[in-house]
């Protein structure tokens, strides 16, 4: 299938302090977290740093020592999750599944993060909070983007996908209706919703856009719908899952 890499970060990463000590990674890591936990029980306008701070179990010093305002976390939380995401998609394109597989499959994770993870929810969230920031979040829509009209393109030379298929337009319709759905299910209270839509969105997609049987209804059904019930991490559990994906342990 080939290998795909996002690619290296842009300013916005530059812009945040990056601490090399042992305990200043975890405790940086862990105001992160404590961001993502007090955006998701409100929103970003109404998350106060002083709530931060004490989730975080740090004084308020000490989250100016990591960051400089409230953008700055929240473009910190944005990076983080991105990049934590990013990574688990490279992972399994490199686990060598079939075209319709891999994308299946980084769609249900990312799904199931949503419900899992404060990282990974707080990071869609801001995202589509996007007026809230005076710096848009541009880079995950883009690389998301990047991402799926790459494995289409695959698709489409190993004739899986249809030959006439505008990828590029289709990644981005992808990402957009991803994108759609996350904020459906979020207004309407019902993020437990979110896998049951998100198969509906492939299922309407891949019906017209593959060329294989349908071989792989089955196999979505049971990513997204199959799976047990998630499980949210605590800000202890989150802190280690992303130390140790990121390497920083």
């Amino acid at each position: 299938m080939g290998r795909w890499r996002a690619d290296a970060r842009d300013g916005q990463a530059n812009s945040v302090k990056e601490p090399t000590q042992g305990r200043a990674v975890r405790t940086r890591q862990r105001i992160i977290i404590a961001a993502a936990e007090v955006v998701n029980e409100s929103t970003f306008d109404k998350a106060g740093l002083v709530d931060i701070a004490a989730r975080a179990g740090v004084t308020t010093g000490a989250f100016y020592f990591y960051f400089d305002n409230k953008e700055d976390i929240a473009h910190a939380v944005i990076e983080s999750q991105n990049a934590y995401s990013q990574r688990k998609a490279t992972k399994i394109v490199d686990e060598g599944h079939s075209l319709i597989e891999t994308l299946l499959r980084v769609s249900a994770d990312f799904t199931y993060d949503i419900l899992e993870d404060p990282l990974v929810r707080a990071g869609a969230r801001l995202t589509s909070e996007v007026l809230a920031l005076s710096r848009p979040p541009l880079q995950p829509f883009t690389e998301w983007v990047a991402f799926n009209t790459h494995l289409l393109d695959v698709g489409r030379n190993e004739n899986v996908i249809d030959r006439d298929l505008n990828t590029h337009n289709a990644a981005e319709f992808i990402v957009g209706s991803f994108t759609g759905h996350y904020l459906l299910s979020t207004l309407l209270h019902d993020l437990a919703g979110l896998p049951r839509r998100i198969l509906t969105m492939w299922e309407l997609f891949l019906d017209a856009a593959a060329v294989t049987p349908d071989t792989w209804k089955e196999r979505a059904h049971d990513l997204f719908l199959g799976r047990p019930a998630p499980q949210p991490l605590n800000i202890e559990q989150a802190t280690e899952r992303h130390l140790a994906t990121a390497h920083l342990l």
